[in-house]
């Protein structure tokens, strides 16, 4: 039952996110296009900067996820109903605390902007719609929780692509048709409020027994698990958004621009479409945790280990070798090829890390890793902040993939296998350094020899069409390649793909019965 839902959500939710994908640089382009890379700066950077306010959050929507999953498990539908009451609560009491964190930091939005292409007026404005946008999930919030502890994430597709289709298609007609950074953000607000209207009625109807509870029976618990969240919600926000904070005041909006436009937006869109396959398994996988015996969850762990560095190879090459000609399609910049090799290795982490952080996170093993998280947070703040100086966008770059090496990479296995499987990880470890070297010499093969004798010569890439037929070619070969690798020597990506496969002929006769 748990991997047919885990099929669903795949399902449900990757078929879409890729029309999703496709359109989103479609409006990456429209945007460099008509607003400019100082405009994509300066959104990237008010996108960061409320990130940092959102930190009040510390964590509860997290606490409340892992607390359901064991209420989901025992059907404890009256606690589900005080738990998700205590929530709003508390979510409202963040909302005020953001508002008034907003306003603060607000007065020094303008001067966070190097080289500003818009003025202090036009650049308050921008940043009070952000403030203001950022608040509805806040004050209007949606019991989603529930739907993901129940595993049935997939259902909620029904609402949330659609609606994300529309408002892609929207963004590039309204700026197509002469609409600034202003019009944008306030149809991106219009829109979330209507996301959530839709939702909360859709899961009133998926739940008919959920209910908002009175105020002196709501449960507040979850308050309690926040205090260890918060170091890993800080070290996680360092990790992912200072980059963009950096490169606006040390180096120029347009540098943010380019960084956010391009190289985030087509290395987001494919970290989070892969992230989509592998976290669509998260809530049968937050059920197992809850209920299954070590030996299991081990079985499952290095299956979803095995997937993830086959997807990491199949993906990071192609990559690798077609991602600085489709950004300069896109948005007619790009820097240089160093940049792009501390990307590709970074991206390759946050694909490979995923079985490991998402077992850390369904143990709820929150102050087992705060102090690694803590140090992780503080390398990367002050190597890049250094680094910066020397190197420029590259430098940020550098120091946060160091932070990483020094600190989540080797930590988390070891304390998730010492803790949880009584185990040592030199077998992680292993499967790890083994598969990397793989990947990169399977990288420097095609970088020096196929690319050069079978691609070069006859496609320069420099057109969406040669660039797509070039993709084609190189995606295919290599995923065979890699499939071919991993299923003769990886048992539990068999294993995984014989389930998949089986419960796919199941589907097939039932159609035919």
């Amino acid at each position: 039952m748990r991997f047919k839902k885990t099929l669903l959500n795949y399902v449900g939710t990757l078929l879409p996110s890729l029309l999703v994908m496709v359109l989103s640089f479609v409006r990456t382009s429209v945007f460099a296009s008509e607003l400019g890379l100082g405009a994509g700066g300066v959104d990237a950077l008010f996108g960061t900067v409320s990130g940092f306010i959102h930190l009040a959050e510390a964590g509860l929507g997290t606490a409340v996820i892992t607390t359901l999953y064991r209420l989901v498990a025992a059907n404890d539908h009256t606690k589900i109903n005080q738990i998700m009451t205590g929530a709003r609560y508390q979510m409202r009491r963040v909302g005020v605390l953001i508002l008034f964190m907003g306003i603060a930091v607000g007065i020094f939005a303008p001067i966070l902007v190097n080289e500003n292409p818009f003025s202090f007026g036009y650049t308050y404005l921008i940043w009070g719609i952000y403030l203001l946008r950022s608040l509805i999930g806040y004050f209007y919030y949606s019991p989603g929780p529930i739907v993901r502890a129940h595993q049935n994430d997939y259902k909620m597709q029904v609402i949330n692509m659609p609606i994300q289709v529309i408002t892609v298609i929207v963004e590039i007609i309204l700026m197509l048709n002469g609409a600034d950074l202003v019009i944008l953000t306030i149809a991106g607000m219009i829109v979330s409020v209507i996301q959530i209207a839709l939702s909360r009625w859709y899961i009133k109807k998926l739940y008919p027994w959920f209910q908002w509870t009175s105020k002196d029976q709501m449960d507040l618990s979850t308050k309690d698990k926040t205090k260890d969240l918060f170091v890993h919600k800080l070290s996680q926000l360092v990790l992912t958004s200072t980059d963009t904070l950096m490169m606006s005041v040390f180096v120029s909006a347009s540098a943010a621009g380019i960084f956010n436009l391009g190289y985030r937006k087509v290395f987001d869109a494919v970290t989070r479409y892969l992230q989509q396959i592998l976290f669509a398994a998260d809530s049968s996988l937050g059920n197992l945790y809850a209920s299954e015996t070590k030996e299991k969850k081990l079985q499952v762990l290095n299956e979803q280990m095995d997937i993830t560095f086959f997807l990491g190879a199949v993906v990071i090459i192609p990559m690798y070798l077609l991602a600085q000609p489709f950004i300069f399609i896109l948005i007619k910049e790009t820097f240089d090829h160093l940049f792009l090799t501390v990307m590709i290795i970074l991206t390759y982490y946050q694909v490979t890390r995923v079985a490991v952080g998402t077992a850390i996170d369904l143990h709820a093993m929150f102050k087992e890793t705060k102090m690694a998280a803590i140090i992780e947070a503080i390398v990367n703040l002050v190597l890049s902040l250094i680094l910066v100086q020397f190197l420029g966008v590259t430098g940020v770059l550098i120091g946060t993939l160091i932070s990483l090496v020094v600190t989540n990479f080797w930590f988390y296995p070891y304390i998730l296998y010492k803790q949880v499987f009584d185990m040592k990880p030199w077998r992680y470890f292993m499967k790890y350094f083994s598969l990397f070297g793989i990947t990169v010499v399977a990288a420097l093969i095609w970088q020096f020899i196929l690319m050069p004798v079978f691609i070069t010569p006859w496609n320069s890439l420099n057109t969406l069409g040669s660039w797509f037929i070039g993709a084609t070619i190189i995606t295919a070969i290599n995923g065979v390649a890699f499939l071919v690798l991993f299923w003769f020597g990886s048992q539990g990506f068999r294993t995984f793909i014989g389930r998949f496969l089986n419960l796919a002929k199941e589907a097939k006769n039932r159609v035919k019965s």
